[in-house]
């Protein structure tokens, strides 16, 4: 069993508290409607304001939400509507495919699947919504990093060791560097059995109206039926199909 933490689970009660009842509030009114002494809920309150969780007003004796509730609460919704907006084109894609079809976001240097339609065949990849891969030899992942600056790439992974996954994962940050260069100018990403013998996989990203990539989408599947004359033929289909999902969420190439 995973042990609480119980200062994540009184910073989460007074996060709650501080939405729940909008305006802004004394120490001793929060500390009083969370159960907690003054002296504690001062020390969350500072560890979320440096965080820009909470915020001062008036004078500094009083409290509500930051903006950064806001832009995680904006990440969430955008999230749910990306699912909503890309759901029929990845049945459409599952159909031309025949193979399992995934959404996914980085989360750090890992991918977050957020949805999948399961390949109808007996034999097929399989992943698990809500779950977290390493980026760095997933097709999902690999074209989401592909489109990131060289400088944060550095950053996500200046603490992260390549660890070999499958037969032809990549392990050094150099080779996977150029590897997204690659992904980069071609527009989208291949797996051949990086994160998992046997299975094969093709990503494309998924842009907004900003031009930025927010998402990938992908075919994965045994390799016995993703060959490499397979995978060609499908490229046309995943690149167009993740630019009719870009297209529902405002991009347009024309205007870049």
């Amino acid at each position: 069993m995973v042990k609480s933490n119980q200062s994540i689970i009184r910073a989460s009660r007074i996060l709650k508290m501080l939405a729940l009842d909008a305006g802004d509030f004394s120490l001793l009114e929060i500390s009083q409607a969370v159960k907690l002494p003054s002296s504690t809920v001062y020390r969350l309150l500072a560890t979320l304001e440096k965080e820009g969780l909470v915020e001062r007003v008036d004078d500094g004796t009083r409290y509500r939400l930051g903006l950064e509730v806001f832009r995680l609460g904006n990440a969430v919704l955008n999230n749910m509507r990306l699912e909503q907006d890309a759901y029929p084109y990845m049945k459409e894609l599952a159909r031309l495919s025949g193979e399992t079809v995934n959404l996914g976001v980085l989360s750090g240097n890992s991918v977050l699947y957020l949805r999948k339609i399961e390949s109808k065949e007996p034999l097929r990849a399989d992943l698990v919504v809500g779950g977290l891969v390493p980026s760095y030899c997933s097709a999902t992942g690999k074209v989401l990093l592909a489109f990131l600056p060289p400088e944060q790439i550095d950053i996500l992974f200046r603490d992260t060791l390549l660890v070999r996954m499958g037969p032809n994962c990549i392990t050094s940050l150099d080779q996977l560097k150029q590897e997204l260069k690659t992904i980069a100018q071609r527009g989208y990403s291949i797996d051949d059995q990086e994160f998992s013998a046997q299975i094969r996989a093709i990503g494309a990203p998924i842009w907004n109206h900003q031009h930025h990539v927010i998402a990938a989408l992908a075919v994965a599947g045994p390799a016995s039926r993703l060959t490499p004359s397979r995978i060609n033929d499908l490229i046309p289909d995943i690149t167009q199909i993740a630019l009719e999902i870009a297209s529902r969420l405002g991009y347009h190439p024309a205007s870049v």
